[in-house]
């Protein structure tokens, strides 16, 4: 899992297209889903990629026949991720849109739309990569931080959108700083 830093954002929430529609069926509100209420991350807006499990709400991995077959059921357990980030106080903002299953690398959804990359190297293009919910919900400032995932060391939606990202494996950002 990684992490993306946000730096300014542009798009107001119902134009980015980055999050997933909530409450969905059988879902708890986004506002619902609890942190602590206090901790290092208190007040940081987090955002998760839809492909990563928050309790209360389903999955659906950015494909609505899996949303309705294997993301029929809420999530019962945070990620172990999610509950990190939340138990450090920070607040829930919403799901993110991403590639169909986390196959491409450009970041567009057939199903649901591509998220909107108002910055960084290609302004007004796709924001690439599977996370890229996850990266447009940063750089649109819709979110502090975002929980994506990333599939053959694939680092698109930082570099499309200029954001910063760590990756927890091996403590190394693969576009501008370290995190520790």
């Amino acid at each position: 899992m990684r992490a993306v830093v946000a730096m300014s954002g542009r798009v107001a929430r119902e134009d980015a297209g980055c999050f997933v529609e909530n409450p969905r069926e059988g879902e708890i509100e986004n506002g619902d889903v609890s942190s602590s209420a206090s901790g290092v991350l208190r007040g940081v807006r987090v955002a998760v990629k839809d492909n990563v499990a928050v309790a209360g709400l389903r999955t659906g991995a950015g494909n609505p026949t899996y949303l309705e077959t294997k993301g029929r059921e809420m999530e019962s357990t945070h990620a172990p991720c999610v509950k990190t980030v939340l138990d450090a106080g920070a607040t829930f903002v919403g799901k993110t849109h991403m590639d169909e299953l986390a196959w491409s690398l450009q970041g567009e959804n057939f199903h649901y739309g591509t998220p909107v990359n108002s910055r960084g190297n290609a302004p007004g293009k796709i924001p690439g990569g599977s996370s890229s919910g996850s990266a447009s919900a940063v750089c649109n400032d819709l979110a502090d931080v975002a929980i994506g995932t990333r599939s053959v060391r694939c680092v698109c939606p930082r570099v499309f959108v200029d954001c910063t990202g760590c990756d927890r494996r091996t403590d190394v950002s693969t576009t501008r700083a370290s995190f520790r």
